[in-house]
């Protein structure tokens, strides 16, 4: 069901919201060419530790991100990292336009337990989810192989990808505060 106007205002006012805006906010950098972020982005197998903001300082905000790309076109994006100084871990998917909203999204890793989560918002690059990274989800991805990402399209096709987490240990301890 769509929010009302109001709802919508009192959900953006919210600290919910501001967080989800932060972490809309971080994903879209994430999206941009790698040169317009800060000159520290650094690679750990198939992820990329990148920073936002000047370098050393307490606005500095580094992530971990894993772009899929099928057939030449990037498909999926996942970044993880801390959405402010005070804030827990973040995991972010985006998507490509396209999918089901309704549905949903599924997410495991391994053969492991499969959690569904609802879409936060859609923008021109794709539609999103933000989940908080708990300690046994970031502790599942260290220990797993790939990530499973399933979804439907609009026309309610089923599509199924994965993020390598080989690298991925390095990657999230290369963000230790």
């Amino acid at each position: 069901m769509p929010m009302t106007r109001c709802q919508s205002r009192r959900y953006f006012f919210s600290s919910a919201g501001r967080r989800s805006l932060l972490v809309s906010a971080l994903v879209g950098f994430f999206v941009l060419d790698a040169g317009l972020l800060s000159a520290n982005a650094q690679s750990s197998g198939a992820w990329k530790r990148e920073c936002i903001g000047t370098a050393g300082s307490s606005g500095e905000q580094c992530f971990i991100r894993q772009r899929v790309v099928v057939k030449g076109k990037m498909t999926m994006t996942g970044s993880f990292g801390f959405a402010g100084a005070k804030k827990g871990a973040t995991v972010s998917i985006q998507l490509p336009l396209g999918t089901a909203l309704k549905a949903g999204i599924r997410v495991g890793v391994d053969d492991g337990e499969v959690t569904r989560h609802r879409f936060d918002y859609c923008t021109r690059s794709g539609c999103t989810i933000n989940v908080p990274l708990t300690d046994k989800l970031l502790s599942a991805l260290k220990a797993g192989s790939k990530l499973n990402v399933g979804w439907a399209t609009a026309q309610g096709k089923p599509v199924g990808l994965r993020f390598d987490l080989v690298g991925f240990t390095g990657a999230w301890d290369s963000l230790r505060r």
